[in-house]
């Protein structure tokens, strides 16, 4: 659903000199991972490692748009991973040891730990150890959220900053699957180079929408989703905008639901002021 954001996120990869390939490829497999279906979860996502890390091969960078996506490829998807032997093997793990990434840049990059002490609970049996470990690190190391893209094109002095005026106040909700990748907040920093767009951020680490994935569908579940997002929705009330922005498809269902606003992904925002360059110059 939504495909003014897949139109988006083409024309603002193409306004930087990008060009675009949509590789084949199935549904993340998040909607049957939180249904239970893991049968179909499974199949899912073996297909999409098969398909895209066949995209990298070819020399693609990967981007997803997002956060759902993208939390369960680059999170969920390589958890437990490297306590496989296949990653011990790749790593030269000694007999004795096991070693795991070091995030905080220990010693050549890794922890070492006694395997005798471990070894029983440091296993690679995890929802998604049927599938190939090292396949699945390699994808999740390959993917990037579109928006931590773009700000690595900005960073590096390669992003098109040719807006025009977009004169609107606006609130922007960071998602809660966007907000565990670890990315902070790039599109705020690219939102913010539009000339005449005010934004403010609204929410923190315990706000949520309420929408819960697939659960806000459910009759079951609706009362209590939306008394999760009641702070959420006064909040964002109180700040009196013109409109929304997030980057999360669920947070825009409930949002249009329960409040009297527009709301739009950050890269339909960022069509909209290269498109509103453009007419500026006709």
């Amino acid at each position: 659903f939504f495909p003014q954001v897949a139109i988006a996120a083409v024309k603002v990869m193409e306004k930087n000199g990008i060009s675009v390939f949509v590789p084949r490829q199935q549904c993340c497999g998040m909607p049957t991972l939180l249904e239970g279906d893991k049968e179909t979860t499974l199949q899912r996502i073996s297909y999409n490692l098969e398909m895209l890390l066949e995209t990298t091969h070819s020399g693609y960078d990967l981007v997803c748009s997002c956060p759902t996506c993208g939390f369960l490829i680059k999170v969920l998807l390589k958890e437990r991973a490297c306590y496989s032997d296949d990653y011990q093997r790749s790593v030269n793990a000694g007999a004795d040891e096991i070693k795991i990434p070091d995030n905080k840049g220990g010693t050549e990059g890794f922890v070492s730990l006694n395997k005798s002490m471990y070894h029983k609970i440091l296993k690679d049996d995890g929802y998604f150890n049927a599938l190939g470990p090292l396949k699945r690190i390699a994808l999740s190391g390959s993917m990037l959220d579109m928006g931590e893209y773009l700000n690595r094109l900005y960073l590096e002095n390669r992003f098109n900053t040719r807006f025009g005026r977009l004169v609107s106040r606006m609130v922007y909700f960071a998602p809660c699957h966007q907000r565990e990748q670890g990315i902070g907040s790039p599109y705020e920093k690219l939102l913010a180079l539009i000339p005449g767009l005010e934004i403010l951020r609204v929410g923190g680490a315990l706000d949520c929408c309420g929408m819960g994935g697939s659960l806000g569908f459910k009759e079951s579940f609706y009362e209590k989703s939306v008394e999760l997002g009641r702070f959420l929705f006064r909040k964002i009330e109180a700040a009196v905008p013109d409109a929304i922005i997030t980057d999360c498809m669920s947070c825009r269902l409930q949002f249009e639901h329960m409040l009297p606003y527009k709301v739009f992904h950050p890269l339909e925002v960022l069509s909209r002021a290269y498109e509103s360059a453009d007419l500026a110059q006709i």
